[in-house]
């Protein structure tokens, strides 16, 4: 993937009828550029479906809601919220001094967050 293409690397994009048609198109175009999708929609299998096709949990999640109900539709963001948390848990934190002052900062950095993601 070229620079251009990874326009959204790093980002996580929520789809709204992301079971079939339009969302799932859009979603794929999403993840194509590098991005990571919470797919909401009603149908549990369309969304389980979409969420494989496009490479699975590790890029894209299934989050079965109805969007005309507004409590179902805060859940569905907080859950949402949670992934995108989880995912920076897992990614270590780099400062600029992690680059000028060593080695030894940067890794202790590195096994530091891959410690307290676990």
């Amino acid at each position: 993937m070229n620079r251009q293409e990874a326009v959204f690397a790093e980002r996580h994009a929520v789809v709204t009828g992301g079971g079939r048609g339009i969302g799932s198109t859009i979603a794929a175009a999403l993840v194509a550029r590098g991005a990571r999708v919470s797919l909401l929609g009603r149908d549990a299998g369309n969304l389980k479906t979409v969420a494989a096709a496009l490479g699975g949990a590790s890029v894209a999640t299934p989050i079965v809601t109805d969007v005309t109900d507004a409590t179902a539709v805060a859940d569905a963001f907080e859950a949402a919220r949670y992934i995108i948390d989880e995912v920076k848990a897992r990614v270590p934190i780099w400062k600029k001094e992690h680059y000028t002052s060593g080695t030894s900062q940067w890794i202790n950095c590195a096994t530091r967050n891959s410690a307290e993601s676990v």
